[in-house]
């Protein structure tokens, strides 16, 4: 069956790559699939105009990039410079297309910059894309309006990113094979509910139950035989190692809009135990996770349940996974794009 022959759609994207999330690479390498050219050049008033013809949409991925400060007035400065180019892009033609990953930045110097900023990318921009299904619900709540066009483009899973190498194994952390494990990646943000994760299990799990706990939650000094703490910085294929030989992934988020650590759990069809906020209870398959509430003690009869028994159903953790697809992705956008340009 031969390929479709798509035609070339030049964009340029801003930033262009971000080394420590993988997720911009494959999402632009899904573009490229799908006839999506890229046309790199720096979002400035010379280069906006030397590039007007050649090039007619520009891709935002995190706004904030271009004015996140810790000093108020070049933030505002910076904000003010952006709002410009923005104006001057939409004079000459150009598509602005939003790529929300998320509705706010988890980390906010000045939250009244990070709010307009939104508001006014929102009235100003041509297509906004959702990364997930709860995205443009989450937004409308925050700001009170929608995008002219936004169109569903759910983020795609890691396969190609984290492959497991053989570093660690289930002998090698002393987990039997037969123990139900779950993987946590704690880096203790207040935001992803790591710590009150790990009070949990400490208090409510029982000793046949493990959990491989890796980043900075283990500076805490846990001393019990069925955590296993991996700390500092691992690779890729370490962390992959680790997600392969656990039973389940932890989620324990207390807010999130497109949580990419769901993605790399779909990449290894491992399920989840995550708090019910609307991401995970929009994005899970029917038995590929558990969900419980946050702030309540109802995560102690997730514990319970898998001690029980309780096992995904395996075909929906394939048909999830079939699903979350940058391809999937990038045919959704182009699909968008098409009816502007």
């Amino acid at each position: 069956m031969s390929e479709t022959k798509y035609k070339e759609i030049p964009f340029a994207a801003y930033p262009p790559v971000v080394d420590e999330n993988p997720s911009i690479e494959l999402f632009h390498n899904a573009l490229a699939s799908k006839g999506f050219v890229n046309c790199s050049f720096d979002f400035g008033f010379k280069e906006l105009y030397k590039n007007r013809e050649r090039c007619k949409v520009l891709l935002f991925h995190w706004p904030s990039y271009f004015w996140d400060s810790k000093s108020l007035i070049k933030s505002l400065l910076k904000f003010s410079g952006f709002a410009a180019k923005t104006i001057f892009a939409k004079i000459l033609g150009y598509k602005l297309i939003w790529s929300a990953h998320n509705t706010f930045p988890h980390k906010i110097n000045y939250f009244p910059i990070e709010k307009y900023s939104r508001l006014f990318m929102i009235r100003w921009f041509d297509i906004i894309i959702n990364h997930s299904l709860n995205a443009s619900e989450e937004r409308l709540a925050a700001f009170g309006i929608k995008g002219k066009i936004e169109v569903n483009a759910i983020h795609g899973h890691y396969e190609s990113v984290y492959k497991p190498a053989g570093y660690f194994s289930r002998s090698s952390l002393g987990i039997p094979l037969d123990a139900k494990t779950i993987f946590l990646h704690a880096n203790m943000r207040d935001y992803k509910g790591d710590a009150e994760f790990i009070d949990s299990f400490i208090k409510f799990a029982p000793d046949d139950l493990y959990l491989i706990l890796m980043g900075k939650g283990c500076a805490a000094g846990i001393h019990r035989e069925n955590i296993k703490c991996i700390e500092g910085y691992r690779s890729n294929s370490e962390m992959a190692d680790l997600i392969e030989i656990s039973d389940f992934f932890a989620l324990p988020y207390k807010k999130i809009t497109t949580s990419g650590a769901f993605f790399l759990a779909v990449t290894f069809k491992k399920p989840i135990i995550a708090t019910n906020l609307p991401f995970f209870v929009k994005h899970i398959y029917p038995d590929t996770g558990l969900l419980y509430k946050i702030g309540d003690e109802s995560i102690e009869n997730i514990f319970k349940k898998i001690c029980d028994g309780w096992a995904p159903d395996t075909e929906m953790l394939d048909k999830m996974k079939q699903a979350y697809t940058w391809e999937n992705a990038a045919k959704a956008v182009r699909g968008a794009i098409e009816n502007i340009i």
